[in-house]
Protein backbone atom coordinates (compact mmCIF):
# COMPACT_ATOMS: atom_id res chain seq x y z
CA UNK A 1 0.00 0.00 0.00
CA UNK A 2 1.48 3.53 -1.08
CA UNK A 3 1.37 6.33 2.30
CA UNK A 4 0.03 9.72 0.70
CA UNK A 5 0.44 12.88 2.82
CA UNK A 6 -2.32 13.75 4.62
CA UNK A 7 -5.13 15.55 3.45
CA UNK A 8 -7.39 18.03 5.67
CA UNK A 9 -10.12 17.57 2.75
CA UNK A 10 -10.30 13.90 3.45
CA UNK A 11 -9.82 10.73 5.21
CA UNK A 12 -8.49 7.71 3.08
CA UNK A 13 -9.82 4.51 5.17
CA UNK A 14 -9.04 1.62 3.22
CA UNK A 15 -7.99 0.02 -0.43
CA UNK A 16 -10.65 -1.07 -2.91
CA UNK A 17 -8.02 -2.92 -4.83
CA UNK A 18 -4.05 -3.89 -4.59
CA UNK A 19 -1.79 -1.30 -5.75
CA UNK A 20 -0.21 -2.61 -9.59
CA UNK A 21 2.89 -1.53 -11.21
CA UNK A 22 2.64 -0.33 -14.93
CA UNK A 23 4.55 -1.19 -17.87
CA UNK A 24 6.90 1.58 -19.14
CA UNK A 25 5.24 3.60 -22.28
CA UNK A 26 7.51 5.90 -24.43
CA UNK A 27 5.94 6.91 -27.63
CA UNK A 28 3.07 4.28 -27.22
CA UNK A 29 0.47 3.84 -25.12
CA UNK A 30 -0.31 1.80 -22.28
CA UNK A 31 -3.04 0.60 -20.33
CA UNK A 32 -4.08 -1.45 -17.19
CA UNK A 33 -7.39 -2.46 -16.02
CA UNK A 34 -8.92 -2.64 -12.22
CA UNK A 35 -11.66 -4.54 -11.18
CA UNK A 36 -13.19 -2.64 -7.98
CA UNK A 37 -15.67 -4.98 -6.13
CA UNK A 38 -16.98 -2.91 -3.57
CA UNK A 39 -16.96 -4.94 0.31
CA UNK A 40 -20.31 -5.16 1.54
CA UNK A 41 -19.61 -2.56 4.50
CA UNK A 42 -18.44 -0.36 1.87
CA UNK A 43 -21.97 -0.51 -0.59
CA UNK A 44 -23.84 -0.11 2.86
CA UNK A 45 -22.41 3.30 3.04
CA UNK A 46 -24.16 4.32 -0.51
CA UNK A 47 -27.73 2.94 0.33
CA UNK A 48 -30.40 5.71 0.29
CA UNK A 49 -30.96 6.09 3.74
CA UNK A 50 -27.46 5.87 4.96
CA UNK A 51 -27.07 8.88 6.82
CA UNK A 52 -22.98 8.85 4.88
CA UNK A 53 -23.70 8.85 1.90
CA UNK A 54 -23.49 12.02 0.83
CA UNK A 55 -19.73 12.20 2.75
CA UNK A 56 -18.08 8.85 1.34
CA UNK A 57 -16.08 9.39 -1.30
CA UNK A 58 -14.48 6.94 -4.00
CA UNK A 59 -11.32 8.04 -5.67
CA UNK A 60 -8.14 7.13 -6.95
CA UNK A 61 -4.47 7.89 -6.65
CA UNK A 62 -1.21 7.78 -8.45
CA UNK A 63 2.11 7.87 -7.72
CA UNK A 64 5.30 7.53 -9.31
CA UNK A 65 8.97 5.82 -8.22
CA UNK A 66 11.25 6.16 -6.18
CA UNK A 67 8.38 4.91 -3.77
CA UNK A 68 9.99 4.98 0.22
CA UNK A 69 7.77 3.55 2.77
CA UNK A 70 9.61 6.79 4.98
CA UNK A 71 8.30 9.23 2.65
CA UNK A 72 4.46 10.21 2.45
CA UNK A 73 3.47 10.79 -1.37
CA UNK A 74 2.09 13.76 -3.31
CA UNK A 75 -0.73 13.24 -5.79
CA UNK A 76 0.50 13.28 -9.24
CA UNK A 77 -0.70 12.17 -13.17
CA UNK A 78 1.11 11.81 -15.80
CA UNK A 79 0.80 14.13 -17.99
CA UNK A 80 -1.09 12.15 -20.68
CA UNK A 81 -3.54 9.92 -18.63
CA UNK A 82 -6.92 9.03 -19.46
CA UNK A 83 -9.18 7.33 -16.56
CA UNK A 84 -12.53 5.45 -17.39
CA UNK A 85 -14.98 3.99 -15.03
CA UNK A 86 -17.12 1.00 -16.76
CA UNK A 87 -17.35 2.39 -20.00
CA UNK A 88 -17.28 6.61 -19.30
CA UNK A 89 -14.35 9.47 -19.23
CA UNK A 90 -13.42 10.49 -15.79
CA UNK A 91 -13.58 14.42 -16.54
CA UNK A 92 -11.78 15.86 -13.78
CA UNK A 93 -8.18 17.89 -13.82
CA UNK A 94 -5.66 15.86 -13.41
CA UNK A 95 -2.59 17.92 -13.33
CA UNK A 96 -2.61 20.57 -10.40
CA UNK A 97 -0.73 23.72 -11.07
CA UNK A 98 2.37 23.77 -12.95
CA UNK A 99 5.54 23.07 -11.00
CA UNK A 100 3.69 22.88 -8.06
CA UNK A 101 4.17 19.37 -7.17
CA UNK A 102 1.21 18.25 -4.63
CA UNK A 103 -1.48 20.48 -6.50
CA UNK A 104 -3.42 17.36 -7.80
CA UNK A 105 -6.19 15.92 -6.11
CA UNK A 106 -7.14 12.54 -6.22
CA UNK A 107 -9.77 11.87 -9.31
CA UNK A 108 -13.37 11.35 -7.64
CA UNK A 109 -14.53 8.37 -9.60
CA UNK A 110 -18.11 8.06 -6.73
CA UNK A 111 -20.18 8.77 -9.51
CA UNK A 112 -19.61 6.34 -11.96
CA UNK A 113 -19.22 3.50 -9.77
CA UNK A 114 -22.59 1.55 -9.51
CA UNK A 115 -22.51 0.66 -5.30
CA UNK A 116 -23.54 -3.00 -5.83
CA UNK A 117 -21.81 -5.64 -3.39
CA UNK A 118 -21.72 -8.22 -6.45
CA UNK A 119 -21.09 -5.43 -9.10
CA UNK A 120 -17.35 -5.77 -10.69
CA UNK A 121 -16.59 -2.71 -11.61
CA UNK A 122 -14.03 -1.53 -14.32
CA UNK A 123 -11.66 1.09 -14.04
CA UNK A 124 -9.19 1.31 -17.47
CA UNK A 125 -5.89 3.71 -16.83
CA UNK A 126 -4.24 4.79 -20.38
CA UNK A 127 -1.24 6.65 -20.05
CA UNK A 128 1.82 7.54 -22.08
CA UNK A 129 5.39 9.40 -22.11
CA UNK A 130 5.94 7.95 -18.38
CA UNK A 131 9.48 7.87 -19.38
CA UNK A 132 9.73 11.58 -19.08
CA UNK A 133 8.44 11.65 -15.00
CA UNK A 134 10.94 13.49 -13.13
CA UNK A 135 14.50 11.12 -13.09
CA UNK A 136 17.11 11.87 -10.90
CA UNK A 137 18.60 14.71 -13.04
CA UNK A 138 15.00 16.21 -13.48
CA UNK A 139 14.56 16.37 -9.52
CA UNK A 140 18.34 17.90 -9.50
CA UNK A 141 16.66 21.01 -11.97
CA UNK A 142 13.45 21.23 -9.61
CA UNK A 143 15.97 21.50 -6.65
CA UNK A 144 18.14 24.57 -7.97
CA UNK A 145 15.05 26.34 -9.34
CA UNK A 146 13.73 25.71 -5.57
CA UNK A 147 14.60 27.86 -2.76
CA UNK A 148 18.02 27.60 -1.29
CA UNK A 149 20.07 27.59 2.11
CA UNK A 150 21.55 31.07 1.10
CA UNK A 151 25.41 32.05 2.52
CA UNK A 152 23.96 34.87 4.19
CA UNK A 153 22.15 32.31 6.10
CA UNK A 154 25.19 29.95 6.65
CA UNK A 155 27.49 32.79 8.37
CA UNK A 156 24.76 33.85 9.79
CA UNK A 157 24.60 30.76 12.10
CA UNK A 158 28.08 29.82 11.95
CA UNK A 159 28.10 33.01 14.48
CA UNK A 160 25.50 32.57 16.55
CA UNK A 161 27.24 29.12 17.16
CA UNK A 162 30.51 30.95 17.55
CA UNK A 163 28.92 33.23 20.28
CA UNK A 164 27.28 30.28 22.28
CA UNK A 165 29.39 30.16 25.84
CA UNK A 166 28.96 26.56 26.14
CA UNK A 167 30.45 25.59 22.74
CA UNK A 168 34.47 26.36 21.55
CA UNK A 169 34.76 27.79 18.79
CA UNK A 170 37.57 26.44 16.35
CA UNK A 171 37.91 25.81 12.64
CA UNK A 172 36.42 22.76 10.97
CA UNK A 173 37.88 21.31 7.69
CA UNK A 174 34.86 20.79 4.87
CA UNK A 175 35.69 18.46 2.13
CA UNK A 176 34.52 19.49 -0.73
CA UNK A 177 33.90 15.80 -2.16
CA UNK A 178 30.60 13.92 -1.88
CA UNK A 179 30.40 10.92 1.09
CA UNK A 180 28.39 8.67 -1.58
CA UNK A 181 30.64 9.07 -4.82
CA UNK A 182 33.77 10.40 -3.72
CA UNK A 183 33.62 12.68 -6.25
CA UNK A 184 33.60 16.48 -6.27
CA UNK A 185 30.11 17.35 -6.12
CA UNK A 186 28.69 19.30 -8.50
CA UNK A 187 25.14 20.44 -6.92
CA UNK A 188 25.63 20.66 -3.05
CA UNK A 189 22.32 20.07 -0.67
CA UNK A 190 21.71 18.56 2.37
CA UNK A 191 18.65 18.69 4.22
CA UNK A 192 16.93 21.65 6.44
CA UNK A 193 16.77 19.18 9.64
CA UNK A 194 20.03 18.25 9.58
CA UNK A 195 22.08 20.73 11.91
CA UNK A 196 25.63 19.89 9.84
CA UNK A 197 27.39 22.45 7.48
CA UNK A 198 28.77 19.37 5.54
CA UNK A 199 27.00 18.94 1.90
CA UNK A 200 26.50 16.12 -0.53
CA UNK A 201 25.98 16.11 -4.15
CA UNK A 202 22.43 15.95 -5.16
CA UNK A 203 22.39 14.15 -8.03
CA UNK A 204 24.37 11.22 -6.44
CA UNK A 205 22.46 11.22 -3.71
CA UNK A 206 18.97 10.92 -6.10
CA UNK A 207 20.46 7.67 -8.19
CA UNK A 208 20.88 5.94 -4.60
CA UNK A 209 17.57 6.55 -3.98
CA UNK A 210 15.89 5.67 -7.48
CA UNK A 211 18.52 2.18 -7.04
CA UNK A 212 17.31 1.71 -3.37
CA UNK A 213 15.25 3.82 -1.38
CA UNK A 214 16.16 4.65 2.10
CA UNK A 215 15.61 8.56 2.25
CA UNK A 216 18.64 9.18 5.35
CA UNK A 217 21.14 11.68 5.35
CA UNK A 218 24.62 10.20 4.48
CA UNK A 219 26.18 11.98 6.96
CA UNK A 220 24.03 11.73 10.41
CA UNK A 221 21.69 9.16 9.11
CA UNK A 222 18.40 11.25 9.36
CA UNK A 223 15.30 10.72 8.11
CA UNK A 224 14.79 13.56 5.16
CA UNK A 225 12.32 13.42 2.28
CA UNK A 226 13.03 15.43 -1.05
CA UNK A 227 10.99 18.62 -0.04
CA UNK A 228 13.33 18.74 3.00
CA UNK A 229 16.79 19.36 0.24
CA UNK A 230 17.97 22.44 -0.79
CA UNK A 231 21.07 23.35 -2.81
CA UNK A 232 23.73 25.50 -0.17
CA UNK A 233 24.63 28.45 -1.73
CA UNK A 234 27.37 28.94 0.72
CA UNK A 235 29.30 25.61 -0.33
CA UNK A 236 28.26 26.17 -4.16
CA UNK A 237 30.26 29.09 -4.03
CA UNK A 238 33.57 27.54 -2.51
CA UNK A 239 33.27 25.11 -5.30
CA UNK A 240 33.29 28.04 -8.34
CA UNK A 241 35.70 30.32 -6.54
CA UNK A 242 38.62 27.36 -5.63
CA UNK A 243 40.15 24.94 -8.82
CA UNK A 244 38.99 21.53 -9.46
CA UNK A 245 42.06 20.00 -7.74
CA UNK A 246 41.16 21.59 -4.56
CA UNK A 247 39.62 18.81 -2.21
CA UNK A 248 38.95 20.59 1.40
CA UNK A 249 38.45 24.10 2.97
CA UNK A 250 39.03 25.26 6.42
CA UNK A 251 36.22 26.88 7.59
CA UNK A 252 35.93 29.96 9.99
CA UNK A 253 34.17 30.30 13.39
CA UNK A 254 32.88 33.84 11.65
CA UNK A 255 32.46 31.72 8.09
CA UNK A 256 35.39 32.83 6.76
CA UNK A 257 36.86 30.09 4.40
CA UNK A 258 40.54 29.19 2.96
CA UNK A 259 41.74 26.57 0.89
CA UNK A 260 43.49 23.93 3.02
CA UNK A 261 47.10 23.40 1.45
CA UNK A 262 49.09 20.22 1.90
CA UNK A 263 51.40 22.18 4.42
CA UNK A 264 49.49 23.91 6.83
CA UNK A 265 49.89 22.68 10.47
CA UNK A 266 47.74 25.93 12.32
CA UNK A 267 44.42 24.18 11.20
CA UNK A 268 42.96 20.72 13.43
CA UNK A 269 42.45 18.45 9.93
CA UNK A 270 45.24 18.04 7.23
CA UNK A 271 44.63 16.28 3.77
CA UNK A 272 46.36 13.11 5.74
CA UNK A 273 42.55 12.54 6.92
CA UNK A 274 41.49 12.09 3.43
CA UNK A 275 42.15 8.98 2.72
CA UNK A 276 41.06 7.64 6.27
CA UNK A 277 37.57 8.96 5.38
CA UNK A 278 37.51 6.92 2.31
CA UNK A 279 35.99 3.75 5.00
CA UNK A 280 32.45 2.96 4.22
CA UNK A 281 32.11 5.07 1.49
CA UNK A 282 28.92 3.96 -0.92
CA UNK A 283 29.82 3.15 -4.75
CA UNK A 284 27.00 4.97 -6.87
CA UNK A 285 26.88 3.11 -10.09
CA UNK A 286 26.92 4.99 -13.35
CA UNK A 287 22.52 5.02 -13.91
CA UNK A 288 22.00 5.20 -17.81
CA UNK A 289 18.92 6.41 -18.75
CA UNK A 290 18.74 5.22 -22.42
CA UNK A 291 16.11 2.72 -20.80
CA UNK A 292 14.36 6.11 -19.03
CA UNK A 293 11.27 4.09 -18.57
CA UNK A 294 8.75 5.28 -15.89
CA UNK A 295 6.19 1.88 -14.48
CA UNK A 296 3.15 3.14 -12.63
CA UNK A 297 1.46 0.90 -10.26
CA UNK A 298 -2.21 1.46 -9.55
CA UNK A 299 -4.35 0.09 -6.85
CA UNK A 300 -7.78 1.02 -4.96
CA UNK A 301 -8.85 2.01 -1.98
CA UNK A 302 -11.62 3.49 0.36
CA UNK A 303 -11.79 6.17 2.82
CA UNK A 304 -14.38 8.97 3.69
CA UNK A 305 -13.15 12.90 2.97
CA UNK A 306 -13.58 15.84 5.14
CA UNK A 307 -13.70 19.36 5.16
CA UNK A 308 -11.58 20.69 8.31
CA UNK A 309 -13.89 23.53 9.30
CA UNK A 310 -17.14 23.15 7.45
CA UNK A 311 -19.79 20.80 8.89
CA UNK A 312 -20.17 19.21 5.49
CA UNK A 313 -16.72 16.96 5.20
CA UNK A 314 -17.16 14.28 2.43
CA UNK A 315 -15.77 10.69 3.61
CA UNK A 316 -14.02 9.63 0.73
CA UNK A 317 -13.05 5.55 -0.31
CA UNK A 318 -10.16 5.82 -2.36
CA UNK A 319 -10.19 3.55 -5.42
CA UNK A 320 -6.92 3.68 -7.57
CA UNK A 321 -3.21 3.72 -6.34
CA UNK A 322 -0.66 4.07 -9.00
CA UNK A 323 2.93 4.32 -9.03
CA UNK A 324 5.44 4.84 -11.75
CA UNK A 325 9.28 3.16 -10.70
CA UNK A 326 11.47 5.23 -12.58
CA UNK A 327 12.21 8.83 -11.29
CA UNK A 328 9.66 11.04 -9.99
CA UNK A 329 6.46 11.44 -8.31
CA UNK A 330 2.93 10.73 -10.23
CA UNK A 331 0.00 8.92 -8.86
CA UNK A 332 -2.68 7.25 -9.74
Amino acid sequence: RLNFKESPFYDVEQPLTRAEMTKAADSSRGNIELKIKLPPEVALRFTKDNPVREQSRIMVFCAAEPVSTFVKLDVSFPNQVELRVNGTEVRANLRGLKNRPGSTRPADITDLIRKSASYENSLVITYALTNKHNPAEDLVKRLEERRAITREQVVREMIEKAQDADLEATSTVMSLKCPLSTLRMTTPCRSTICIHNQCFDALSFLQLQQQAPTWTCPLCNRIVSFNDLQVDLYVDHILKAVPEAVEQVSISPDGEWTVLGQGESNVRHSNAREDQNDEGLIEIPDVSYEENSSRFTAAAASGVTRTPTHPSREPSISSGVARSSNGALSRI
